[in-house]
Protein backbone atom coordinates (compact mmCIF):
# COMPACT_ATOMS: atom_id res chain seq x y z
CA UNK A 1 0.00 0.00 0.00
CA UNK A 2 2.73 2.58 0.91
CA UNK A 3 4.24 1.61 -2.37
CA UNK A 4 0.98 2.23 -4.18
CA UNK A 5 0.58 5.48 -3.20
CA UNK A 6 4.32 6.54 -3.80
CA UNK A 7 3.85 5.20 -7.16
CA UNK A 8 0.72 7.75 -7.65
CA UNK A 9 2.24 10.58 -6.02
CA UNK A 10 5.32 10.31 -8.40
CA UNK A 11 2.98 10.13 -11.46
CA UNK A 12 1.26 12.88 -10.83
CA UNK A 13 4.24 15.54 -9.98
CA UNK A 14 5.49 14.26 -14.15
CA UNK A 15 2.13 14.85 -15.38
CA UNK A 16 1.81 18.36 -13.82
CA UNK A 17 5.68 19.29 -14.71
CA UNK A 18 4.86 18.11 -18.37
CA UNK A 19 1.28 20.17 -18.35
CA UNK A 20 3.57 22.96 -17.43
CA UNK A 21 6.17 22.71 -19.87
CA UNK A 22 3.60 22.18 -22.24
CA UNK A 23 2.16 25.53 -21.75
CA UNK A 24 5.46 27.62 -21.57
CA UNK A 25 6.23 26.14 -24.87
CA UNK A 26 2.74 26.96 -26.43
CA UNK A 27 3.22 30.80 -25.05
CA UNK A 28 6.49 31.55 -26.69
CA UNK A 29 5.61 32.77 -30.39
CA UNK A 30 6.92 30.71 -32.94
CA UNK A 31 9.60 31.84 -35.64
CA UNK A 32 8.24 33.37 -38.79
CA UNK A 33 7.79 31.01 -41.66
CA UNK A 34 10.34 32.29 -44.42
CA UNK A 35 8.55 32.83 -47.78
CA UNK A 36 11.23 34.21 -49.90
CA UNK A 37 14.12 31.91 -50.96
CA UNK A 38 17.51 34.18 -52.50
CA UNK A 39 20.23 32.20 -54.38
CA UNK A 40 22.83 33.91 -56.70
CA UNK A 41 22.22 31.85 -60.32
CA UNK A 42 24.80 33.44 -62.38
CA UNK A 43 28.23 35.81 -60.75
CA UNK A 44 31.40 36.28 -62.79
CA UNK A 45 34.26 34.86 -61.43
CA UNK A 46 36.51 37.67 -62.04
CA UNK A 47 36.74 41.22 -63.97
CA UNK A 48 38.64 43.92 -64.60
CA UNK A 49 38.65 47.07 -62.47
CA UNK A 50 36.23 49.20 -64.35
CA UNK A 51 34.39 46.74 -66.27
CA UNK A 52 30.50 46.58 -66.67
CA UNK A 53 28.65 43.13 -65.64
CA UNK A 54 25.78 41.59 -64.09
CA UNK A 55 24.63 39.22 -61.36
CA UNK A 56 21.26 37.22 -61.50
CA UNK A 57 19.04 36.38 -58.20
CA UNK A 58 17.06 33.06 -58.85
CA UNK A 59 13.95 34.04 -56.53
CA UNK A 60 11.04 32.14 -54.52
CA UNK A 61 8.33 33.00 -53.06
CA UNK A 62 5.98 30.66 -51.06
CA UNK A 63 3.17 33.48 -51.48
CA UNK A 64 1.47 33.38 -54.87
CA UNK A 65 -0.17 37.15 -54.40
CA UNK A 66 1.60 40.10 -54.41
CA UNK A 67 2.34 42.67 -56.83
CA UNK A 68 5.98 43.01 -57.28
CA UNK A 69 9.28 41.54 -55.78
CA UNK A 70 11.59 44.22 -55.07
CA UNK A 71 15.16 45.25 -54.15
CA UNK A 72 17.11 47.04 -52.21
CA UNK A 73 20.89 47.56 -52.21
CA UNK A 74 23.67 47.95 -49.05
CA UNK A 75 27.15 47.76 -48.14
CA UNK A 76 29.06 47.09 -51.59
CA UNK A 77 31.93 47.74 -51.68
CA UNK A 78 33.91 49.78 -55.19
CA UNK A 79 30.98 49.07 -57.03
CA UNK A 80 28.47 50.71 -58.47
CA UNK A 81 24.75 49.72 -59.27
CA UNK A 82 23.31 50.50 -62.36
CA UNK A 83 19.72 49.23 -62.66
CA UNK A 84 17.80 48.74 -59.18
CA UNK A 85 14.63 47.38 -61.16
CA UNK A 86 15.67 43.90 -62.60
CA UNK A 87 15.13 42.38 -65.96
CA UNK A 88 13.27 39.49 -65.07
CA UNK A 89 12.77 35.93 -66.50
CA UNK A 90 10.03 33.94 -65.51
CA UNK A 91 10.35 30.51 -65.65
CA UNK A 92 7.57 29.45 -62.66
CA UNK A 93 7.57 29.05 -59.54
CA UNK A 94 11.17 30.73 -60.25
CA UNK A 95 12.19 34.84 -60.95
CA UNK A 96 15.67 35.05 -62.78
CA UNK A 97 16.22 38.75 -61.87
CA UNK A 98 19.42 40.26 -63.47
CA UNK A 99 21.24 43.72 -62.05
CA UNK A 100 23.73 45.56 -64.09
CA UNK A 101 26.87 46.87 -61.66
CA UNK A 102 30.51 48.41 -62.73
CA UNK A 103 33.46 47.38 -60.77
CA UNK A 104 34.98 50.64 -59.77
CA UNK A 105 37.71 49.58 -57.58
CA UNK A 106 40.59 47.23 -56.92
CA UNK A 107 38.86 45.44 -53.62
CA UNK A 108 35.25 44.32 -54.77
CA UNK A 109 32.26 43.03 -52.92
CA UNK A 110 28.90 42.83 -54.24
CA UNK A 111 26.00 44.67 -52.04
CA UNK A 112 23.88 42.72 -49.71
CA UNK A 113 20.37 42.20 -51.40
CA UNK A 114 17.29 42.66 -49.47
CA UNK A 115 14.23 41.05 -51.42
CA UNK A 116 10.30 42.26 -49.97
CA UNK A 117 6.92 41.37 -51.53
CA UNK A 118 5.44 44.52 -52.56
CA UNK A 119 1.66 44.46 -52.20
CA UNK A 120 0.97 47.92 -52.80
CA UNK A 121 2.94 51.24 -53.40
CA UNK A 122 2.66 51.85 -49.48
CA UNK A 123 3.16 47.63 -48.31
CA UNK A 124 6.40 45.89 -48.66
CA UNK A 125 6.63 42.68 -45.99
CA UNK A 126 8.91 39.62 -45.65
CA UNK A 127 12.72 41.06 -46.42
CA UNK A 128 15.20 38.33 -47.37
CA UNK A 129 18.77 39.29 -47.50
CA UNK A 130 21.20 37.32 -49.54
CA UNK A 131 24.76 38.65 -48.65
CA UNK A 132 27.47 40.01 -51.71
CA UNK A 133 30.06 37.89 -52.99
CA UNK A 134 33.89 39.40 -52.71
CA UNK A 135 35.22 39.03 -56.68
CA UNK A 136 38.33 39.09 -57.56
CA UNK A 137 39.63 41.87 -59.35
CA UNK A 138 42.57 42.72 -62.48
CA UNK A 139 43.86 46.01 -62.80
CA UNK A 140 44.81 47.09 -66.47
CA UNK A 141 48.42 48.23 -67.19
CA UNK A 142 47.06 52.07 -68.50
CA UNK A 143 49.03 54.13 -71.04
CA UNK A 144 48.61 57.93 -71.11
CA UNK A 145 46.64 57.22 -73.81
CA UNK A 146 43.61 55.06 -71.81
CA UNK A 147 40.20 56.99 -71.90
CA UNK A 148 38.74 54.42 -68.92
CA UNK A 149 37.00 52.60 -71.21
CA UNK A 150 36.23 48.26 -71.47
CA UNK A 151 33.67 47.60 -73.60
CA UNK A 152 33.42 44.73 -76.10
CA UNK A 153 33.46 47.57 -78.91
CA UNK A 154 33.76 51.28 -79.49
CA UNK A 155 33.21 53.08 -82.61
CA UNK A 156 33.71 56.20 -83.75
CA UNK A 157 31.16 57.49 -85.59
CA UNK A 158 31.86 61.11 -86.40
CA UNK A 159 33.99 64.16 -85.61
CA UNK A 160 34.87 67.46 -86.15
CA UNK A 161 37.47 70.17 -85.32
CA UNK A 162 36.63 73.86 -85.76
CA UNK A 163 38.54 76.88 -84.09
CA UNK A 164 38.86 77.59 -80.45
CA UNK A 165 41.25 80.24 -80.07
CA UNK A 166 44.49 81.28 -81.28
CA UNK A 167 46.61 78.24 -79.15
CA UNK A 168 43.63 75.79 -79.56
CA UNK A 169 40.54 73.75 -81.78
CA UNK A 170 37.88 72.16 -80.19
CA UNK A 171 37.73 68.85 -81.40
CA UNK A 172 34.24 67.12 -80.91
CA UNK A 173 33.32 63.75 -81.35
CA UNK A 174 30.82 60.58 -81.52
CA UNK A 175 31.54 57.34 -79.67
CA UNK A 176 28.99 54.08 -79.47
CA UNK A 177 30.42 51.44 -77.25
CA UNK A 178 28.78 48.02 -76.33
CA UNK A 179 28.57 46.78 -73.06
CA UNK A 180 30.67 49.26 -71.37
CA UNK A 181 30.30 52.61 -68.77
CA UNK A 182 30.34 55.20 -71.40
CA UNK A 183 30.34 57.50 -68.34
CA UNK A 184 33.35 56.62 -67.05
CA UNK A 185 34.81 58.00 -70.50
CA UNK A 186 37.87 60.48 -69.53
CA UNK A 187 41.12 61.63 -71.84
CA UNK A 188 44.17 62.25 -69.95
CA UNK A 189 46.47 65.34 -70.04
CA UNK A 190 43.57 67.20 -71.60
CA UNK A 191 42.68 70.55 -69.41
CA UNK A 192 39.11 70.89 -71.15
CA UNK A 193 37.08 68.14 -71.57
CA UNK A 194 33.68 66.76 -71.08
CA UNK A 195 30.25 65.51 -72.41
CA UNK A 196 27.58 67.20 -74.43
CA UNK A 197 24.73 64.38 -74.56
CA UNK A 198 24.78 60.74 -73.47
CA UNK A 199 22.31 58.26 -73.88
CA UNK A 200 22.58 54.62 -72.03
CA UNK A 201 21.15 51.04 -72.32
CA UNK A 202 22.03 47.96 -71.44
CA UNK A 203 23.82 47.13 -74.47
CA UNK A 204 24.62 50.08 -76.55
CA UNK A 205 25.74 53.83 -75.36
CA UNK A 206 26.71 56.48 -77.19
CA UNK A 207 27.96 59.86 -76.63
CA UNK A 208 28.72 63.23 -77.76
CA UNK A 209 32.15 64.27 -76.05
CA UNK A 210 34.33 67.70 -76.29
CA UNK A 211 38.28 68.44 -75.73
CA UNK A 212 40.25 71.25 -76.26
CA UNK A 213 43.63 70.27 -77.81
CA UNK A 214 46.57 72.38 -78.99
CA UNK A 215 46.62 73.80 -82.39
CA UNK A 216 49.83 71.66 -83.22
CA UNK A 217 48.12 68.52 -83.18
CA UNK A 218 47.46 66.86 -86.45
CA UNK A 219 45.74 63.37 -85.08
CA UNK A 220 44.58 62.97 -81.94
CA UNK A 221 44.55 59.55 -80.10
CA UNK A 222 43.06 57.78 -77.34
CA UNK A 223 42.88 54.05 -76.05
CA UNK A 224 40.29 51.31 -75.00
CA UNK A 225 39.81 48.23 -73.97
CA UNK A 226 38.54 45.97 -75.72
CA UNK A 227 37.05 42.80 -73.89
CA UNK A 228 36.57 40.88 -77.19
CA UNK A 229 39.77 40.07 -77.89
CA UNK A 230 41.13 41.41 -74.60
CA UNK A 231 43.82 44.00 -75.72
CA UNK A 232 43.66 47.94 -75.87
CA UNK A 233 42.42 49.18 -79.49
CA UNK A 234 43.86 52.72 -80.59
CA UNK A 235 41.30 55.08 -81.93
CA UNK A 236 42.67 57.64 -84.47
CA UNK A 237 40.73 60.91 -84.87
CA UNK A 238 42.67 63.14 -87.81
CA UNK A 239 42.24 67.23 -87.03
CA UNK A 240 40.97 68.63 -89.83
CA UNK A 241 40.06 72.28 -88.99
CA UNK A 242 36.44 73.14 -90.41
CA UNK A 243 35.99 76.89 -90.86
CA UNK A 244 32.34 76.91 -90.28
CA UNK A 245 31.97 81.10 -90.61
CA UNK A 246 30.10 82.13 -93.92
CA UNK A 247 32.02 83.69 -96.76
CA UNK A 248 30.69 87.43 -96.28
CA UNK A 249 32.80 87.70 -93.08
CA UNK A 250 36.53 89.63 -91.95
CA UNK A 251 38.46 86.39 -91.19
CA UNK A 252 39.48 86.38 -87.60
CA UNK A 253 43.10 85.43 -88.14
CA UNK A 254 46.40 86.80 -89.52
CA UNK A 255 47.07 84.18 -91.60
CA UNK A 256 43.78 83.96 -93.56
CA UNK A 257 43.40 87.60 -93.47
CA UNK A 258 46.55 87.95 -95.58
CA UNK A 259 44.98 85.09 -98.20
CA UNK A 260 41.78 87.12 -98.09
CA UNK A 261 44.06 90.19 -99.35
CA UNK A 262 45.40 87.88 -101.97
CA UNK A 263 42.09 86.41 -103.34
CA UNK A 264 41.03 89.98 -104.12
CA UNK A 265 44.11 91.02 -105.48
CA UNK A 266 43.82 88.02 -107.47
CA UNK A 267 40.31 88.87 -108.69
CA UNK A 268 40.36 92.48 -109.30
CA UNK A 269 43.04 91.34 -111.57
CA UNK A 270 41.09 88.82 -113.38
CA UNK A 271 38.48 92.01 -114.09
CA UNK A 272 41.45 94.21 -115.04
CA UNK A 273 42.12 91.62 -117.92
CA UNK A 274 38.75 91.03 -118.93
CA UNK A 275 38.10 95.24 -119.37
CA UNK A 276 41.38 95.09 -121.37
CA UNK A 277 40.18 92.27 -123.59
CA UNK A 278 36.88 93.59 -124.29
CA UNK A 279 38.57 97.38 -125.19
CA UNK A 280 40.45 95.70 -127.78
CA UNK A 281 38.54 93.02 -129.29
CA UNK A 282 34.77 94.57 -128.18
CA UNK A 283 33.45 90.88 -127.32
CA UNK A 284 30.48 91.54 -125.15
CA UNK A 285 31.06 88.10 -123.84
CA UNK A 286 33.90 89.42 -121.67
CA UNK A 287 31.42 91.96 -119.67
CA UNK A 288 29.37 88.79 -118.99
CA UNK A 289 31.78 86.81 -117.65
CA UNK A 290 33.24 89.80 -115.60
CA UNK A 291 29.82 89.53 -113.51
CA UNK A 292 31.31 86.25 -111.38
CA UNK A 293 34.54 88.06 -110.13
CA UNK A 294 32.29 90.99 -109.80
CA UNK A 295 30.01 89.16 -107.67
CA UNK A 296 32.22 87.82 -105.49
CA UNK A 297 34.07 90.89 -104.70
CA UNK A 298 31.45 92.37 -103.60
CA UNK A 299 29.92 89.58 -101.53
CA UNK A 300 33.22 89.62 -99.55
CA UNK A 301 33.44 93.79 -99.32
CA UNK A 302 29.71 93.37 -97.77
CA UNK A 303 30.98 93.78 -93.74
CA UNK A 304 29.97 90.67 -91.21
CA UNK A 305 25.95 91.01 -89.07
CA UNK A 306 26.34 92.26 -86.20
CA UNK A 307 23.56 91.64 -83.26
CA UNK A 308 23.07 92.07 -79.70
CA UNK A 309 22.83 89.85 -77.17
CA UNK A 310 21.01 90.16 -73.75
CA UNK A 311 22.69 89.98 -70.33
CA UNK A 312 23.32 86.48 -68.62
CA UNK A 313 23.25 84.94 -72.20
CA UNK A 314 24.94 81.82 -72.05
CA UNK A 315 27.76 81.30 -74.95
CA UNK A 316 28.22 77.94 -75.24
CA UNK A 317 30.93 75.71 -77.09
CA UNK A 318 28.45 73.74 -79.39
CA UNK A 319 25.46 74.76 -80.88
CA UNK A 320 23.10 72.54 -78.62
CA UNK A 321 20.98 73.35 -75.54
CA UNK A 322 22.91 71.45 -73.39
CA UNK A 323 26.25 72.08 -74.76
CA UNK A 324 29.64 73.25 -72.11
CA UNK A 325 28.77 76.93 -70.91
CA UNK A 326 32.53 78.91 -71.38
CA UNK A 327 31.40 82.86 -70.84
CA UNK A 328 28.31 84.59 -70.15
CA UNK A 329 27.33 88.12 -70.96
CA UNK A 330 26.97 90.58 -68.39
CA UNK A 331 25.31 93.49 -70.03
CA UNK A 332 24.08 94.07 -73.73
CA UNK A 333 27.21 93.50 -76.13
CA UNK A 334 27.40 93.11 -79.99
CA UNK A 335 28.97 90.47 -81.52
CA UNK A 336 30.30 89.41 -85.12
CA UNK A 337 28.05 86.52 -86.63
CA UNK A 338 30.77 83.79 -88.05
CA UNK A 339 27.81 81.35 -89.30
CA UNK A 340 24.85 79.68 -87.94
CA UNK A 341 23.08 76.26 -87.40
CA UNK A 342 19.24 75.45 -87.01
CA UNK A 343 18.64 78.01 -83.71
CA UNK A 344 22.08 79.29 -82.77
CA UNK A 345 24.82 81.65 -84.19
CA UNK A 346 28.35 81.12 -84.37
CA UNK A 347 30.12 84.46 -82.86
CA UNK A 348 33.36 85.56 -81.38
CA UNK A 349 33.84 86.27 -77.88
CA UNK A 350 36.58 87.47 -76.19
CA UNK A 351 38.95 85.97 -79.20
CA UNK A 352 37.38 82.76 -78.57
CA UNK A 353 34.52 81.16 -80.75
CA UNK A 354 31.36 80.29 -79.19
CA UNK A 355 27.54 79.57 -80.18
CA UNK A 356 24.84 81.36 -78.82
CA UNK A 357 20.63 80.52 -78.51
CA UNK A 358 19.27 83.03 -81.01
CA UNK A 359 16.44 83.58 -78.39
CA UNK A 360 19.23 85.48 -76.28
CA UNK A 361 19.82 88.31 -78.90
CA UNK A 362 17.81 91.30 -78.47
CA UNK A 363 14.81 92.73 -79.99
CA UNK A 364 15.85 96.04 -80.06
Amino acid sequence: MPFFLIFTLFFSIASATENQQEFEYSDTPQAEQKIIYLNYHDTPEQLFNGERFSITLKTLSTESIFDDIVYTFTDGINVKVLNTIPRREIKAPYFYDTFDLVATGKKLRTPNITAFLEYNAQHRDHPTVITGKKIPIVTLNESNKFSSILATSLLLNNYKTTSYDKQSNILVFTLEAENSDIKAFKLKNIEKQGFESVEENRTSSRMTYYAIINKSLEYFEFSYYNLSSNSFKNILIPILVTDDSVSTQSDIKPIENEHLIIKIAAVISVIMILLILFYYRRKFLYLFIIIFPLSYLIMIAIPSKIICLKPNSSIHLLPMKNSTIFDVTTFDENFKVLGTSSNFSKIEHNSKIGWIDNENICTN
